[in-house]
This record gives structure tokens, C-alpha cells and sequence, in this order.
């Protein structure tokens, strides 16, 4: 069965808002997740981003960024596909975990 775009938003919001709560070991899967959102539903996908990254965002995974740091994993999230997407989900995941600094996140800058 198909999903609705209405399924796919819900879907993609709480995948932005918790994948960084989900095991190590679902790296790959999360990366999959996605991508899969990034390829088949793209302008959700966009939209979901710029959602998680407006300054009233309450995504775990930006909520403790600043502004300029919040616009640049937003932009980096809408932009990075591959390995490059991956590595930024695993470093926005870390960030939320208190596990790295927010200066990981300028590697991913334009």
C-alpha cells in the first residue's frame, strides 16, 4: 500500500525529531530512512528540514544549536546525499547525546 503525503509528513517529522534516541547499531537504517525520504519524497522532505532547523524548532537534534549553527545543519540536511548525509546525521545524533561539540558541524559547511 502506498502512503499518503500526510503519512509520510507524520513519518518524516518523527524520524527528524527522534532518529538521534535510536542505537548505534540503526545507523545504517536511519541513513536509509532518510535518504528514502530525501529521493521518494523530497519536497516533504525539504519542508520537514526547514521545519526542524526555524528558529521555534523543537527537534532534540537542533534544539540546542544555535541559530547560525541550526541554518547550517538545516542547509547541510537539504544539500548532503551518500556518505556525506550519513556523516552528518551521525554527528547531529551526537550533538543531541552530548556526546561532540557543535564544532563538528563546521565540516559540513559550503
Amino acid at each position: 500500500a502506498q502512503l499518503s503525503s500526510t503519512d509520510v509528513a507524520a513519518l518524516a517529522q518523527q524520524v527528524v525529531g527522534r532518529f538521534h534516541q535510536w542505537p548505534r547499531s540503526m545507523s545504517g537504517g536511519i541513513f536509509k530512512v532518510f535518504s528514502a525520504m530525501a529521493e521518494r519524497h523530497e519536497p516533504i522532505y525539504l519542508s520537514t528540514v526547514a521545519a526542524a532547523g526555524s528558529a521555534g524548532s523543537t527537534a532534540p537534534c537542533m534544539a540546542s544549536l544555535s541559530a547560525a549553527d541550526r541554518q547550517l545543519a538545516q542547509q547541510a540536511m537539504a544539500r548532503l546525499r551518500g556518505p556525506r548525509l550519513k556523516h552528518l546525521l551521525q554527528e547531529l545524533g551526537d550533538i543531541a547525546r552530548g556526546e561532540h561539540t557543535v564544532d563538528m558541524l563546521q565540516s559540513f559547511a559550503e
